[in-house]
């Protein structure tokens, strides 16, 4: 009769082996624990911690406002373990995104660290570049928007004097579509803004100013400061529409006229134009 070995089952090898095993458990639990509190100790060391917010491009009251916000979002601890003011850990991105939701005005947000414990948040804000207003409402709310067609503040609050703007009520550009103005969007998309600039600072380049925008569809009608209108196509080229103007004017001056006195001046057919006198 053939026995077999029991050697690898035996009761005392299984004692052994527990026992082994308790005992890399133990020093296995021991380090973790150890290497845990280490790095709880050493992420909570002072000369880590943010303590100091300074806002620079800010005006008085703005800063304060935006020293509360990034507090509030470097307070705390991530897993409880580590704070939120740690340098090492500090998410900048997302300082960044609750500065410019919670206020629009500002245009660009830069978070430096300036030494051991001290961040510096500098900002750039909008600047006015036109009133956005709604053609069905022209006494109503308007907004204003930055170069990039952005609506960041009501009309009221800057061209009042609340903020520091470099334009007056008088001289700033006006846009007036039939869609209602909304806050924190863009008068048009991107390419659109950016061809009526082209429009404007043609026009501005020979002397023609430009004070109010109207869109037409696919047209715009552009009023100067000497109240002439000019009607064009939106897919007209800025540079060739200065040219036929400014030999308008040359052709009305010959006649002993001014273009001041022009009602409107309709280019969108081709090379024809239609002109009225007031």
């Amino acid at each position: 009769m053939r026995y077999k070995r029991r050697v690898l089952s035996s009761p005392k090898l299984k004692r052994q082996n527990r026992k082994k095993f308790l005992r890399r458990a133990v020093l296995g639990g021991l380090f973790a624990i150890s290497i845990f509190m280490g790095m709880r100790t050493f992420f909570n060391f002072d000369f880590l911690a943010i303590n100091s917010v300074n806002v620079v491009g800010a005006e008085s009251a703005s800063a304060g406002s935006i020293k509360s916000l990034v507090a509030s979002e470097l307070s705390g601890k991530w897993l409880g373990i580590i704070p939120r003011n740690n340098f090492l850990f500090m998410n900048s991105g997302k300082i960044i995104v609750t500065i410019q939701k919670s206020f629009p005005d500002i245009a660009n947000v830069q978070t430096v660290l300036a030494g051991l414990g001290n961040l510096t948040i500098k900002i750039s804000k909008r600047l006015p570049y036109a009133k956005w207003c709604s053609e069905s409402d022209i006494v109503g709310d308007c907004l204003i928007i930055d170069n990039k067609g952005f609506a960041f503040k009501n009309a009221e609050q800057i061209l009042s004097g609340t903020t520091t703007a470099s334009t007056t009520s008088e001289t700033i550009l006006t846009i007036f579509t039939k869609a209602k103005p909304q806050s924190e969007t863009t008068v048009f998309e991107q390419k659109k803004i950016d061809k009526l600039r082209q429009f404007i600072d043609a026009f501005k380049s020979a002397d023609f100013n430009v004070i109010i925008v109207r869109e037409e569809d696919s047209d715009y009608f552009f009023t100067l400061d000497n109240g002439v209108e000019i009607r064009i196509q939106g897919e007209d080229e800025p540079n060739n529409i200065v040219m036929k103007l400014s030999s308008i004017e040359a052709d009305l001056q010959k006649d002993g006229n001014d273009i001041g006195k022009v009602n409107y001046i309709d280019l969108r057919y081709g090379n024809k134009v239609y002109l009225k006198m007031k």
